[in-house]
């Protein structure tokens, strides 16, 4: 009877080996990698401090109004006419949290804004940003972007604009770095008040990721609120040379931090916050 226990045990023992192997092997034919969530997470971040400029530079050209009295100390406004060029200049002194459509961050340094043509729902308006020791949660922020104006569409109830990123850069406070050079187009569309309802944003972007590979993204119907931090709905898709291309998914128009990463039909869920977090690794702020 020894024997047989001893053959019966040697048997179950091999017979979970092989699950575990089997297990690990699954495991291991993955399509998505931690770099590949990575590269979604960091491809989200850059979308979401680049748009954040786009906020800034509207909320100084259109009103002064901020939401608390600690907001008015994190930075000061200041306005130059030269001949037909109105340039704004937005300075963050660093010491305290702005915030500004329920979006919270430390910033310092300058956003400088080069408007020509008009206001913003002008055809032909057109604003020119550009940043001097611009840092966002410690992230430095450089690059050149410019605004133009289409005026508005035939229904009169949203506005085109095409917008340009040239030199895009995020340096992270580990010496990392991205960038991103961007042709999109950004439609506003408007309430019957006149107040934004929301933005989509389509096209493409070329670049080079955090860990040092050449991009290409294309962005569908990226859904924009007002009020909201976080990017409502739409997608990404990233195609890196060699490897097969990853869909980031913002999901179904719920304003949260939410998105799937999709590679080979294989779908994993991230929190966007939390790599913000993670990446910046702010130490105090």
């Amino acid at each position: 009877m020894k024997p047989k226990r001893l053959i019966s045990g040697l048997i179950g023992m091999i017979a979970i080996t092989a699950f575990l192997i089997i297990s690990c092997e699954k495991e291991n034919t993955s399509t998505i990698s931690d770099e590949v969530i990575q590269v979604s997470e960091d491809d989200a971040l850059a979308t979401t401090i680049f748009d954040d400029v786009y906020d800034d530079a509207e909320n100084a050209l259109t009103s002064l109004q901020l939401k608390s009295a600690d907001a008015i100390i994190c930075r000061s406004v200041d306005y130059e006419w030269q001949n037909d060029t109105l340039i704004v200049t937005i300075t963050y002194d660093g010491d305290c949290l702005y915030e500004f459509n329920n979006n919270p961050h430390w910033k310092s340094g300058k956003i400088i804004i080069k408007r020509t043509g008009g206001r913003y729902y002008e055809a032909g308006s057109t604003r020119i940003i550009t940043f001097e020791d611009y840092y966002v949660d410690s992230v430095k922020i450089e690059g050149t972007k410019t605004i133009v104006s289409q005026g508005y569409n035939e229904d009169s109830t949203s506005i085109t604009f095409d917008i340009t990123l040239g030199g895009g850069k995020l340096t992270f406070p580990d010496g990392t770095f991205m960038t991103r050079d961007a042709q999109t187009t950004r439609v506003m569309y408007l309430n019957e008040n006149g107040s934004v309802d929301h933005y989509l944003l389509n096209g493409t972007a070329t670049g080079i990721n955090i860990l040092g590979e050449e991009y290409t993204r294309t962005l569908s119907d990226l859904w924009i609120e007002p009020g909201c931090p976080f990017i409502l709905s739409g997608t990404v898709i990233i195609e890196i040379e060699g490897q097969d291309p990853i869909t980031l998914d913002y999901g179904d128009g719920t304003c949260d931090a939410l998105a799937a990463v999709t590679r080979n039909g294989e779908t994993k869920n991230i929190h966007l916050r939390l790599r913000w977090q993670r990446r910046i690794r702010v130490s105090g702020k």
